[in-house]
């Protein structure tokens, strides 16, 4: 199902949240890039898997929701919206 964004640009999106969050990345709790992530919350039946996603549960708090609102990823390359405050959904714009 992770044909929705390449592989490139979801690597993209991932190094730039990488960068940004560099001051809080620990060897032990960092980022992860994920194909085909399921959806740990409600769901319509057809759409149980977030095609790519960036999970990061020990994070600042609301992390994937600041990240979407500010900008910092080329919305022309990935569309990026949050999950829930500690997973990113990635999406072909």
């Amino acid at each position: 199902m992770a044909e929705n964004l390449s592989p490139a640009d979801a690597c993209y999106a991932y190094a730039t949240v990488l960068k940004h969050y560099e001051w809080a990345i620990h060897a032990d709790y960092q980022p992860q890039l994920v194909a085909d992530w399921e959806k740990t919350w409600d769901a319509p039946e057809d759409d149980l898997t977030i095609p790519w996603a960036i999970v990061w549960e020990e994070g600042p708090d609301n992390w994937a929701i600041t990240v979407s609102h500010a900008e910092i990823i080329d919305k022309t390359r990935v569309f990026a919206e949050p999950g829930n405050g500690w997973v990113l959904a990635l999406y072909r714009p």
